[in-house]
């Protein structure tokens, strides 16, 4: 989880409180690496490109 939201701050991007939110379930063991990587590569195709 550091080393995502590491990379966010060093784009200058704030990580948003849903990224937070589902990497908290990961922590939790709610969802696996690969469920929430996939998830989130599925929201960055989604956003418009900047």
């Amino acid at each position: 989880m550091a080393e995502v939201i590491g990379c966010q701050v060093l784009e200058g991007v704030r990580p948003s409180s849903t990224h937070l939110a589902e990497m908290q379930r990961y922590a939790e063991g709610l969802v696996s690496l690969d469920e929430l990587l996939t998830e989130l590569i599925e929201c960055l195709r989604q956003c418009p490109p900047r």
